[in-house]
């Protein structure tokens, strides 16, 4: 993992565009929900979607199960830390995911996206752009090792 300086490392005071307080456990994920997907897979299986977008970047998300065929949107970053997950992270996660789900019907995405609040921003310009950087290198070994060769 790379590291990206933040001010949120050092104190809880915020200096990005919103500057104000931050409370000192904002960025402390155990305050979030966390378990397995596995008590809403019969809810999952009756949804008439194509495609679930989860976490699992983070380990409070549980572990990776098979979704009854559906398409799965792989959260493989996390978007609540500076730590910059690399390309090879990244493909360790897809290539352990794909036991389970059929490659073809993975898809990549960070865990709950780089939204932000007007008072709360996620993460930094900086290591939102390093976190994509890094799942774009990803898929692009992804798909060059699973390439069809015929």
């Amino acid at each position: 993992m790379h590291k990206i300086s933040s001010p949120r490392n050092s104190a809880t005071t915020f200096t990005g565009p919103f500057s104000q307080i931050v409370p000192e456990n904002f960025w402390n994920e155990s305050t979030l929900l966390k378990g397995s997907y596995a008590p809403l897979r019969p809810y999952f299986a009756r949804m008439n979607v194509d495609q679930l977008v989860l976490e699992f970047a983070t380990p409070r998300a549980g572990h990776i199960s098979g979704f009854d065929g559906k398409e799965l949107g792989l959260g493989c970053v996390n978007p609540r830390t500076d730590f910059v997950e690399t390309a090879e992270e990244i493909v360790a996660r897809v290539r352990s995911a794909s036991e389970l789900v059929e490659p073809s019907k993975l898809f990549l995405n960070p865990d709950c996206g780089f939204g932000t609040f007007a008072a709360r921003p996620m993460n930094e310009i900086p290591a939102i752009k390093a976190k994509l950087r890094a799942m774009v290198e990803a898929a692009e070994i992804l798909r060059t090792s699973c390439a069809d060769p015929s």
